[in-house]
């Protein structure tokens, strides 16, 4: 009876711990956490108005146009309001589960947070993308509070199973109302119709 116990409290122990690992490796590791001092030094208010995500494979209105080329157009549509979007980005067929945005420094962060989460599976972490392939997606942001007088360098960073981060290189700059830059195999180049 006694040793019958003894390896319940170790089954339990075990468990906890299991149980304790999955949490820490699925958790959303939020960005904006207020009890980062460090990031609030550095982070500007920036205020993300709404956010619009097409289906798979489904253009956003208005962005039809592209041919499915991969491109972030952004533009002011008002004095302290900007409008990017990311169009046809390769994203898991799993839903986009939120959208945030936030300006470090002279960078203007994008993220998207997948629902398609690690799992366990048979003692070992799997990532779902692998369960279900990608596709592309136009994802859309509307931010006030940007100070135009700044300019600032686009990233996006997808979290999925891990953190994507990609530094676009396309810079915002206030004396310019908007421009679109799509991917041309070596990275971005301005969009010209």
């Amino acid at each position: 009876m006694k040793r019958h116990l003894l390896n319940v409290s170790k089954l339990f122990v075990l468990s906890i711990f299991v149980y304790l690992f999955l949490l820490y490796a699925c958790a959303d590791r939020d960005m904006d956490n207020s009890n980062n001092s460090d990031k609030d030094s550095k982070t500007e208010n920036v205020n993300l108005v709404s956010t619009s995500v097409s289906k798979c494979g489904k253009s956003l209105t208005g962005f039809e146009n592209y041919n499915g080329m991969s491109c972030i157009k952004w533009s002011y549509t008002d004095r302290d309001k900007l409008s990017i979007a990311l169009i046809s980005y390769p994203v898991s067929c799993a839903d986009v589960a939120s959208q945030k945005a936030y300006i470090e420094g002279d960078r203007l962060v994008l993220e998207i947070i997948s629902e398609n989460r690690p799992y366990f599976e048979d003692g070992k972490i799997v990532c779902g993308e692998l369960a279900c392939g990608s596709c592309n997606v136009d994802l859309l942001y509307e931010l006030s509070g940007v100070d135009r007088s700044k300019a600032y360098k686009i990233e996006v960073i997808y979290r999925e199973c891990e953190s994507v981060v990609n530094d676009t290189g396309i810079e915002i700059r206030g004396d310019v109302e908007g421009e679109t830059w799509c991917v041309n195999g070596k990275g971005y180049s301005k969009y010209e119709k």
